[in-house]
């Protein structure tokens, strides 16, 4: 493992903070780090299923500290009685800090640190010299006035989107999506959940319909959450939508970030009850996103914060909490979220050439964050031909994962069934 880091800069960085706030965060080097206070060893023996998953659900619940470079590896061996993972595994889960990286670096990280040779985990920052407070503020007017630049030039770009709308070129989302239980206040502790898929099969399904595997996964997602609403009882009077992060990574300079992400809000189109209609509504419907969030003008908006002071960013997020309390305050009275209900995040392990140690890996989970007004989020990981679906949720809202885990499994047996009887010679044929 001490080799290993050496693979992945960031492991060896921590952040810190400029006095008062007057500047932004940055990297410095931590050349102490010592994989002893990172690395966590536990012997876990027989454990129930469910008792498993809750190490991985609270885990994600512990904050990370910034006096230290913020990453983490447990190392959980001799696990057993967990019907979904070998006898006597070992499971080792890799906890990186989203200011370090986005998910594609992250697994970067991951397989440079599970001795894939070919890794090539990306710099977050160069380390700098120590900011102090004097010089933060010295560096404030030139600051402000790459601001009002960044200002002037995403003023151009909306308005420049907007003709496109107008146009019918670009399809925006909606702005409103039905509230669900999931989209209350957390309350209770977090509970995750797990279905394993065949790769094989999704693929096959994703070629049979014209479509693609993220599609194929939606619909699963969209078919297992209206199952799950329908049988508390609480099917939503439209349909509702996921929020699916999306890489901006090749041919965009302007994103400077560490988390070249940009975000789609996808209709699940959860009010269409025949899963091969939904399955091509999914489709049509993230095509209109990424045709959305791939426009120039699109990215300009986004990238504005990225020029913005320290002390700026401080005093807007601020506001914009205020604004935002009140504005969900008043679409809670109405029964109302904006844009999406759901994460979705798929970051695919790739090929299963790993080892930690002698041991090969042979499957990949993870366990996705849950946040404010937002208490379901899914997480696909693939490695091999092994395809997990998982979903972190609050157990106030879902008492018990495994009603929402069948019914996701129900969801992907009836869209095999409605792609055989209706697609026979193509799904056959591939």
């Amino acid at each position: 493992m001490r080799q290993r880091m050496d693979r992945a800069a960031i492991l060896r960085q921590r952040v810190r903070r400029v006095p008062g706030d007057l500047g932004h965060p940055y990297w410095v080097p931590a050349s102490d780090t010592n994989p002893d206070d990172h690395v966590q060893f536990r012997v876990i023996g027989e454990i129930s299923r469910e008792d498993f998953y809750d190490i991985f659900a609270t885990m994600t619940e512990k904050p990370f500290g910034l006096d230290r470079a913020p990453w983490e590896v447990h190392v959980l061996t001799d696990v057993c009685g967990v019907e979904d993972l070998p006898d006597r595994a070992t499971v080792v889960a890799v906890r990186v800090h989203h200011a370090a990286t986005d998910g594609l670096g992250s697994v970067q990280i991951a397989r440079a640190l599970f001795d894939d040779p070919d890794a090539s985990p990306a710099v977050t920052g160069t380390p700098g010299p120590v900011r102090g407070a004097a010089g933060s503020l010295l560096r404030l007017p030139g600051q402000f006035g790459g601001l009002a630049r960044s200002l002037r030039q995403s003023a151009a770009a909306r308005k420049a989107f907007a003709r496109l709308v107008e146009s019918g070129e670009v399809t925006t989302p909606k702005a409103q999506r039905p509230r669900t239980r999931f989209n209350d206040e957390q309350s209770g502790q977090h509970v995750l959940g797990r279905v394993k898929l065949s790769l094989a099969e999704v693929r096959a399904i994703a070629r049979a319909t014209g479509t693609s595997i993220n599609d194929v996964i939606l619909t699963i997602i969209s078919g297992g959450l209206a199952t799950f609403l329908s049988e508390a009882g609480e099917t939503p009077n439209d349909s509702l939508a996921a929020q699916v992060p999306r890489a901006i990574r090749d041919g965009h300079a302007e994103v400077t970030a560490a988390n070249k992400l940009t975000t789609m809000f996808v209709d699940l189109h959860t009010d269409e009850h025949d899963p091969l209609a939904r399955l091509k509504q999914i489709h049509e419907s993230a095509d209109f996103e990424k045709h959305r969030v791939q426009q120039p003008e699109s990215i300009a908006m986004e990238v504005t914060l990225d020029h913005a002071p320290a002390i700026y960013l401080k005093s807007a997020m601020r506001l914009a909490a205020r604004g935002n309390a009140k504005r969900a305050k008043a679409k809670k009275a109405a029964g109302q979220v904006p844009l999406a209900n759901t994460l979705v995040s798929n970051v695919p392990r790739g090929r299963a050439n790993l080892k930690f140690g002698d041991s090969p890996v042979v499957d990949s989970f993870c366990a996705p964050m849950i946040h404010r007004g937002n208490s379901l989020a899914h997480g696909v990981t693939s490695i091999g031909d092994v395809l997990s679906v998982q979903f972190t949720s609050d157990d106030a809202m879902m008492p018990d994962p495994l009603v929402y885990e069948r019914a996701l499994g129900f969801a992907f047996g009836e869209l095999k069934i409605a792609v055989s009887r209706k697609l026979p010679e193509r799904s056959a044929a591939h």
